[in-house]
């Protein structure tokens, strides 16, 4: 169901090419419309893939305005989850906020699996690491480009822009509002997400009599024995893991078994940002994605950095992975690995 979720239908491909094709002076009401129709997710990606896909300065109030809509202050707490703040409004006399013309439903999606009592504990562990996977990926790590990307280009001399400093304050306001509210359901789902393990960790130690902190849980990878013995043999290599630390066989165990059966660590000698890098190639070459949620979770992955947080990764990763010379010898061992 989560995974289902974020699949983009038919329709978001249609709607997106009239968009594109739209003349950037108008507002078409039937897009409009159309977009309205749009997930909290498709919406959102629709509205990244036009900042990325089409130069930032053609953009007006009204090409915008097909993602968004005027509503009243007074009625903002009958769909906000977290209260508005005025504090950084453009104009505080104004009697309505912008917002992003769609339903709420991921943040529906969030709030349901944080009260439900409907799965088990490491079920609902498990779903909770992929909404917050996909809560970082999707929406905050977007965010992070398109608010500063926003306000650089108010700082500009643009005459385009100059004539709608209203609505693009309006809209940066939506932006960090969404934003806040995101960061809170990201706060909400790792204190869930500790209690619920601590809750878990304790009951198995209670019931086999142990002071072992068991995690469960898996990467869910259905990688063949011998792939992953290749690619441990690339890293070593390149001096990229501690073969002292890590034999073959702690490498396949981590990867490939539950991590309660077992006590082995992967040690690698690269970063933090490398790592992701090298997960990233795991999805992208041999279709095995693995949430950097689920690396932080269970704590078995180790990089030469101190310290392993999947949000810091997506906030700051991408800008500076490409700095790094051992990248392109990442991405060479798995297009290695590919020809085999």
């Amino acid at each position: 169901m989560i995974i289902n979720y974020f699949q983009k239908n038919k329709d978001y491909f249609k709607i997106r090419k009239l968009l594109m094709n739209n003349n950037p002076e108008t507002t078409d009401k039937k897009i409009k419309k159309r977009i309205s129709k749009l997930s909290e997710f498709e919406h959102f990606s629709l509205f990244c893939e036009v900042f990325i896909e089409k130069p930032l300065f053609p953009f007006t109030k009204e090409y915008l305005s097909h993602f968004t809509k005027k509503r009243k202050k007074s009625n903002h707490k009958i769909y906000d989850f977290f209260p508005r703040s005025n504090s950084n409004t453009s104009n505080s006399s104004k009697d309505y906020y912008l917002v992003f013309n769609c339903n709420k439903d991921f943040e529906e999606l969030i709030i349901n699996h944080l009260t439900t009592k409907e799965y088990s504990t490491e079920t609902l562990v498990k779903k909770l690491l992929i909404i917050e996977e996909y809560l970082l990926q999707y929406f905050l790590d977007p965010l992070e480009i398109l608010i500063p990307t926003l306000k650089n280009q108010l700082k500009k001399t643009n005459k385009l822009f100059i004539e709608n400093d209203t609505f693009i304050f309006d809209l940066i306001e939506e932006l960090e509002h969404n934003k806040k509210n995101y960061d809170n359901l990201l706060n909400s789902i790792e204190n869930k997400i500790k209690s619920l393990s601590n809750d878990s960790i304790e009951n198995n130690q209670i019931k086999n009599n142990t002071s072992l902190k068991k995690i469960k849980g898996n990467y869910q990878i259905e990688v063949k024995n011998e792939v992953l013995e290749e690619i441990y043999n690339e890293l070593n290599r390149y001096d990229f893991i501690d073969i002292d630390r890590t034999s073959k066989e702690d490498f396949i165990k981590v990867f490939k078994l539950d991590w309660k059966d077992h006590d082995s660590v992967i040690h690698f000698k690269i970063t933090n940002v490398e790592v992701k890098f090298f997960i990233e190639c795991f999805d992208e070459v041999l279709k095995e994605k693995i949430p950097l949620t689920f690396i932080e979770h269970a704590g078995n992955i180790k990089t030469k950095d101190t310290i392993f947080k999947a949000s810091t990764l997506y906030s700051g990763g991408s800008q500076s992975e490409n700095n790094s010379p051992n990248i392109k010898i990442i991405r060479s061992i798995f297009e290695k690995i590919k020809k085999h």
